[in-house]
């Protein structure tokens, strides 16, 4: 039987609590560059504030690498994760450095990962929906087990084949309640700094550049704190279904 949602809830944020300090060390590096181009984003609305075509030229260019940093980081978090809820070592730096052979592997899958969801959700939503929980691993197993995209996209089929909604609610719920508790976790600290300048609210509007890039920094930090926590979660999840998926091959018919 699979795991349920409430557990997998419940084991990603013990292991994360366990292991702050190594999630940390890990998603700084790609937390700073993320707080970088959110500052750079604010100070080129205040400089040019009637060019938007140049802030959205210099947003994408900055943006891509950042986002390319980000992704890198989060390959050395998935295996931190994989490590961990197998009684691993999981160092780090020597995950950092050894993140970079899966980095094109895992570039491709999630271009073609996306390029399917996009073209599922413009057909039709019910398509992209389905193709949302069917590849919802590959770039995971692309990670954790160096599958090409192919194959990876075939795997994550075959793990989701027969369960489609127990597979979708075990991954929407968990994902519903991290992205709710981090969205009010943001949203209170940024009410906190917005108090201390005697504005007591959670907009931005008609605020000073000053405050914006401070509840902009708050903002970061918090959604990339609490991003592994959705990884997290989907990694259990991943796991579990192997180890279904094999007890169910091995069992007598």
């Amino acid at each position: 039987m699979l795991i349920g949602a409430g557990e997998i809830i419940d084991h990603a944020w013990d292991l994360y609590k366990k292991n702050f300090k190594k999630y940390l060390a890990i998603v700084v590096w790609a937390l700073v560059p993320i707080i970088i181009l959110g500052a750079a984003q604010l100070l080129l609305l205040e400089i040019l504030p009637d060019r938007q075509e140049v802030i959205t030229t210099v947003t994408f260019l900055l943006g891509l690498p950042v986002y390319l940093v980000s992704l890198y980081v989060q390959i050395a978090a998935v295996r931190a994760t994989v490590a961990l809820l197998r009684g691993e070592q999981a160092a780090p730096s020597k995950l950092l450095r050894q993140a970079a052979p899966a980095f094109f592997p895992t570039v491709i899958t999630t271009v073609v990962v996306t390029i399917i969801m996009l073209a599922g959700f413009l057909a039709l939503i019910v398509p992209g929906v389905i193709f949302s929980v069917w590849f919802a691993f590959a770039i995971f197993l692309t990670i954790i087990e160096g599958l090409p995209w192919r194959e990876a996209l075939r795997a994550s089929r075959r793990l989701t084949s027969g369960r489609w909604f127990s597979v979708a609610w075990r991954l929407a719920a968990p994902s519903f309640f991290w992205i709710l508790a981090v969205s009010v976790a943001s949203s209170l600290l940024v009410f906190l700094a917005n108090g201390l300048s005697g504005r007591w609210a959670i907009a931005f509007e008609g605020a000073p550049t000053w405050l914006v890039m401070i509840n902009s920094v708050i903002s970061s930090i918090i959604e990339g704190l609490g991003g592994p926590l959705l990884m997290i979660s989907v990694v259990i999840l991943l796991l579990d279904l192997k180890r279904e998926s094999k007890a169910t091959a091995e069992s007598p018919n």
